[in-house]
């Protein structure tokens, strides 16, 4: 039965006895009448003989009624028997979608599968069920699975008959004169549009597809038996074509019949016109609407309308027809395309054997599809011209191609669906075929995302391909294709030869123990060249430069469009000497590309049939051939893998799969084998270098940075450290970024959020790597650090022995003494000093809002007066672009991850790139590499990641193998901040450190305050005899713990104080809170004799009496010194006595000062904030300014 025939669905007569139930009714009124009469007579005459007669007769009628249960148990089981039969035949006329693709695989006959009816009896081969006259003749579409009563029917006809209701069996729906309507949502509706092309392709009913360029189904086109059409106009003269008897020759040479035109169907999707349709009686329709939208058309009236309606039920797909519900069939688009390919290919393996044929053919050549064959191929031409390469079928026979005779370029017009990247893949595979990655490279440019030529990138000559999705990669490809050009241009200039044939053919004498590499052939693939041109207007400078000189260098350039007007200017059309076009839309494209207009009329449904014109010569017809090894039948059979080898990705699939498999991925699977198996049997034997350096990795490991160092580039001791990995496309090739503080000078790093303080992280990490990586003889050369961390990214390198300093916003006023010790230390040695800031925009911030606001210019006076051996490294966003100092910083990195488009706009224009973590864009000599004529460039560079220390551990570098701890810092200069708090037990270091400078002089005395300077240093105070110091402070300030630590620290046994009746003066004097506390082992001094040098300490001298007081002048007047501890100065200040000096004090200590004009008594204003903690003070002597920190007790 064939396929798709409605009389499939004629009802079976199963055979019944020809008795109906009038007859056996009549026979039962026979035999019980006499009976009833009988019995009525023996009763009246009362005679037995009249009942006996009468039940005899009963007998002989209700014997045969009675025997009727045997032929009844028969038509039953010949009923179950019809049903199973009934469901095989509904099978095999209408197949489900798997055994469609198992027949368009293995070309053999469709076989019905297993009945999915109740009951599964055989129907016997005695049985025999005769089809009813009655059945509707013409096409049906199955649709689904659904429930329905068995085709089946009592012969003779019994009214009380009714057919068993079976299960899922296929749910068919007629083809009438009415249009048939397919609606429902696209996710629904289009798979069931699939299988429905599938099922009429199977059929071998001629089918036009109408509808828009967006809605039409274009895997379809493969289809031998479907034509599409996107016009009323196209679609008639399609009809025009099929209506003629099918089979009559080699498609294209078909004759018209003049038999009956056979049934065709026109199927019409989206919202396309087609009122200018006139369909004959012959042609059926189907209109699918998508989304509930309808076609434009003549209305139609609903109540003649069959329609099949889909939608979704939960989580199941319901569809319904005249009232009946069904489960629908679907088919995916990825599979629906892989079955049109395969019936495409099945179909040109049955016709194109016959010379002269344009049916669709295959490359590589048959004898070509192992990998030894190809390698031997390309031993054969190994080192000469580009050869002719296949490129299609024509009617004369193969088609070739020849770069040297037609070329050099080639120009390839073709609308949308008409194979024109189908075309360019086949061109790139027969190049690839002839010629060996060692002779022939390509660059493929492919402005439809990657579609078109992205399975080529698997192919070993493909150099680079570029597509439109990341937008980055044009730029880069044209800078390394320019400087190809240039680096041909010098190696034919210094070879003294013409062009490239001849550089190839001397290239063993060039070459002769120098590495020197024959110049491959290049071969520039641009699919959809116009798109590029309107995106990257200055690529069409570059394309007519390779156009005019592309013939001596041994580059080819392939250009693809959709319509070249506009896109392909005069400077390159005098260059390209051969075109091909495909299908065009109008005679006018066609003309443009060809010169004649023979290329417009080609039809929708034969993709891959073009024209190619030698020369200005007269267009010649061929079909293009299709790249890809025909799918063996090993790959057609189900196979079992294990779904954790799938979900690990750890199963790769080997070569003997993928070229069973078929397609492009089997043509680069059995190539990249050929290459490997050359280079292994030949060791000289190595691809030409590439072209377009390969693309900037995500993340960088600095264990691999090595491996782009290009010959002769030195290491990293030289002072430079390693970033990452830069790209130079101008040098074709992947460098490690490398910054030397001396020679590169400052570094400033922009962007937004955490990427630049990781940036100025990674230059500190990597310079005290590289300190701790040196000879142990060398270490103490090593740049020193220091650290301004406004983020906490620098906080694990603080205590490494090459930083000297690191501060935070918290330590605002060692900052700025930091940048004035620089400043000094700068001028006075020549050690390299390094300024890490991270989050300028915070420093800024906190520095312009407190009283060291200075900071910020002393850091501009650094950077631009500091010498060469101090250098700036400094990361920031929009604040450090403004900066006083950047004119003067020559290197800067911008990192756009994470920066939004507004704090970008004052950034210069840059290489496009993608915003990854890490990535950033380069501009001053540090971007140059080892060129300096590259510094004008900007670049791109990948920076590398320091690993993460672990949690609660600060990063820990290799340490030098010494007996200590080396403090390299502390020889140079090391800032620290004054600590919060001073604890008592550093009273022993001060006494250490005052030990020296101790005691009494001839002329004065020196005293230890604490520890301040650059955090950890000793504070003096020089006292001349009859100096008073004073010592200022509010309630609560320490006043009476500091002199008690003054005379701890400075050895009490030269301390004295005044006598013990005198009250509240001396050490000893009383208090509350803290200062009523005492260091441990300071006990009040035993009175002495005044002299001079003697030091007395008073506590509060203002609750002194007069006599005390005028005690206290005299032995000042006698040469002791006198350190006095009050309160904030006020008018009490005028009852101490005036010789005391204490109105124009030029010395003095203020301590835990709250206001900047707590000093007024010295004159001075103090840098303060007001949150000084506790044991905080400043010293005044003259103009000179010190904080310190002293230690409390209990601390």
């Amino acid at each position: 039965m064939s396929l798709l025939n409605m009389s499939a669905a004629a009802p079976l007569a199963v055979p019944a006895s020809s008795r109906s139930s009038r007859a056996s009714v009549a026979i039962l009124l026979t035999g019980l009448l006499p009976l009833l009469l009988g019995t009525v007579l023996a009763v009246f005459t009362g005679s037995m003989m009249f009942l006996a007669f009468a039940a005899m007769g009963a007998v002989t009628v209700l014997v045969p009624l009675l025997g009727g249960s045997k032929r009844r148990k028969s038509f039953r089981d010949d009923v179950a028997r019809a049903v199973v039969w009934d469901a095989e035949r509904a099978e095999r006329a209408f197949p489900d979608a798997a055994t469609i693709v198992l027949n368009a695989s293995t070309s053999q006959t469709l076989l019905p599968t297993t009945a999915r009816a109740t009951v599964s009896a055989s129907a016997p081969a005695s049985t025999a069920f005769s089809g009813s006259g009655s059945g509707a003749p013409g096409l049906a579409l199955r649709v689904g699975l659904g429930s329905r009563s068995a085709h089946i029917a009592a012969d003779p006809p019994d009214p009380g008959f009714t057919a068993p209701r079976v299960h899922s069996l296929p749910f068919v729906v007629p083809l009438s004169a009415e249009p048939l309507i397919i609606s429902g949502p696209a996710g629904v509706a289009l798979p069931l549009l699939n299988f429905v092309l599938m099922q009429l392709d199977a059929a071998n009913v001629p089918v036009v597809v109408l509808g828009t360029p967006d809605s039409l189904p274009w895997a379809a086109r493969f289809l031998p038996h479907t034509e599409l059409a996107m016009s009323a106009d196209a679609a008639q003269r399609a009809f025009a074509a099929v209506s003629r008897p099918v089979g009559a020759g080699i498609p294209g040479e078909e004759q018209p019949g003049e038999g009956p035109a056979p049934p065709c169907v026109l199927l019409i999707v989206g919202d396309v016109d087609f009122s200018g349709m006139q369909c004959r009686p012959h042609v059926h329709t189907i209109l699918v609407r998508m989304n509930a939208t309808g076609p434009s058309g003549p209305s139609l009236d609903p109540s003649m309308q069959h329609t099949v309606q889909l939608q979704i039920r939960g989580p199941s797909i319901v569809g319904s027809f005249s009232g009946q519900e069904f489960t629908p069939d679907g088919v995916t688009p990825t599979v629906f395309a892989a079955h049109a390919r395969r019936r495409a290919r099945s179909e040109a393996t049955q016709l194109r054997e016959s010379r002269g044929s344009l049916a669709i053919n295959f490359l590589p050549s048959p004898d070509q599809c192992t990998a030894a064959a190809q390698a031997a191929a390309w031993a054969a031409c190994a080192g000469g011209p580009l050869l002719p390469v296949l490129i299609g079928q024509s009617s004369r026979g193969p088609t070739m191609f020849s770069f040297q005779h037609d070329g050099p370029h080639l120009l390839v017009g073709g609308t949308t669906g008409s194979g024109k990247s189908e075309f360019l893949r086949a061109l790139v595979g027969s190049l690839a075929a002839s010629h060996s990655p060692a002779d022939l490279q390509f660059v493929l440019i492919d402005f439809k995302g990657g579609a078109g030529l992205g399975a080529l990138e698997k192919l070993p000559h493909t150099s680079s391909l570029v597509t439109d999705l990341g937008g980055h990669g044009m730029d880069r490809t044209l800078a390394s294709l320019r400087a190809e050009l240039h680096r041909r241009e010098a190696a034919l200039s210094a070879a003294e030869v013409a062009d490239s044939s001849a550089y190839r053919t001397h290239s063993d004498l060039l070459g002769a123990g120098s590495g020197h590499h024959a110049m491959a052939h290049l071969v520039i693939v641009v699919d959809e060249f116009r798109v590029l041109v309107d995106q990257f207007p200055d690529a069409l400078a570059e394309l007519m430069r390779i156009a005019a000189v592309g013939r001596s260098l041994g580059i080819h350039l392939v250009m693809a469009t959709q319509r070249p007007q506009g896109a392909v200017n005069a400077d390159i059309r005098a260059n390209v000497t051969s075109s091909i076009c495909l299908r065009v839309q109008s005679g006018v494209d066609s003309v443009d590309v060809i010169g004649s207009s023979v290329a417009a009329h080609i039809a929708v449904n034969t993709p891959g049939r073009a024209y190619i014109s030698r020369a200005g010569g007269a267009p010649e017809e061929f079909q293009s051939a299709v790249l890809g090894i025909p799918a063996t039948g090993a790959s057609l059979l189900p196979t079992v893998e294990r779904t954790e080898e799938l979900e690990s990705g750890s199963r790769a699939p080997n070569l003997a799969s993928l070229v069973a498999a078929g397609g492009v991925d089997a043509v680069a699977a059995v190539m990249t084998q050929a290459w490997i198996n050359a280079c292994t049997l030949d060791s000289t034997l190595v691809a030409a270098p590439a072209v377009v350096a390969p693309e900037l990795p995500a993340e960088v490991d600095f264990a691999e940075c090595g491996d782009w160092r290009a010959a002769g580039e030195p290491d990293e001791s030289d002072g430079a450290v390693t970033l990452g990995i830069m790209d130079l496309p101008e040098q074709q090739c992947l460098r490690p970024l490398r910054w030397n503080p001396v020679h590169h000078s400052h570094l400033a790093c922009f962007g937004t959020g955490s990427e630049p303080s990781r940036a100025v992280a990674l230059v500190a990490g990597r310079l005290l790597a590289a300190a701790a990586g040196l000879p142990e003889a060398q270490q103490a050369q090593a740049p020193l650090l220091y650290l301004l961390d406004a983020d906490a990214s620098l906080r694990d390198f603080a205590a490494c022995p090459w930083v000297g300093s690191y501060l935070t916003p918290d330590h605002l006023r060692s900052a700025e003494h930091l940048m004035h010790r620089l400043s000094e230390t700068a001028r006075n040695c020549m050690h390299p000093l390094i300024l890490c800031i991270t989050d300028w925009g915070r420093w800024i911030t906190a520095f312009r809002s407190s009283p060291w606001h200075e900071a910020e210019e002393r850091i501009s006076e650094l950077v631009r007066f500091g010498g060469k051996n101090v250098t700036l490294v400094v990361g920031g966003a929009r604040e450090l672009l403004t900066a006083g100092f950047m004119a003067a910083i020559p290197n800067r990195m911008y990192l756009s991850h994470g920066s939004p488009a507004e704090s970008t706009m004052l950034w210069p224009r840059m290489p496009a790139f993608a915003p990854l973590p890490g990535r950033a864009g380069l501009d001053g000599a540090i971007n140059s590499g080892d060129a300096p004529e590259l510094m004008n460039h900007m670049h791109v560079a990948q920076l590398g990641r320091l690993l993460p220390p672990e949690p609660g551990k600060h990063l820990q570098l290799p340490e030098p193998q010494l007996p200590e701890r080396q403090d390299f810092a502390a020889r140079i200069l090391r800032v620290a901040p004054l600590p919060h708090s001073l604890p008592s037990s550093h009273l022993e270091k001060l006494n250490a450190l005052a030990a020296p400078p101790s005691g009494t002089s001839s002329t004065g005395v020196s005293l230890v305050l604490g520890v301040g300077g650059d955090g950890e240093d000793p504070v003096y105070v020089w006292l001349e005899p009859g100096a008073v110091l004073a010592v200022v402070g509010g309630p609560q300030t320490g006043k009476s713990s500091f002199l008690r630590m003054l005379a701890h620290v400075n050895d009490a046994s030269w301390l004295v104080a005044l006598a013990a009746d005198f009250g509240s003066a001396g050490t000893g004097s009383a208090g509350t809170g803290s200062e009523n506390a005492s260091f441990p082992g300071t006990d009040p001094p035993a009175p002495i004799s005044t002299r001079a040098q003697q030091v007395l300490l008073l506590d509060n001298p203002l609750s002194m009496t007069a006599d005390q007081l005028c005690i206290a002048g005299e032995q000042l007047s006698a040469g002791a010194v006198l350190i006095v501890a009050l309160p904030y100065p006020g008018p009490a200040v005028s009852r101490l006595p005036l010789e005391w000096g204490l109105r124009t004090a030029q010395q003095g200590v203020i301590l835990r000062p709250q206001k900047v004009s707590d000093a007024e008594l010295f004159g001075v204003r103090l840098d303060t904030v007001g949150s000084e903690p506790p044991g905080r003070a400043v010293l005044i002597d003259g103009v000179r300014r010190e904080w310190f920190q002293f230690p409390q007790p209990g601390a």
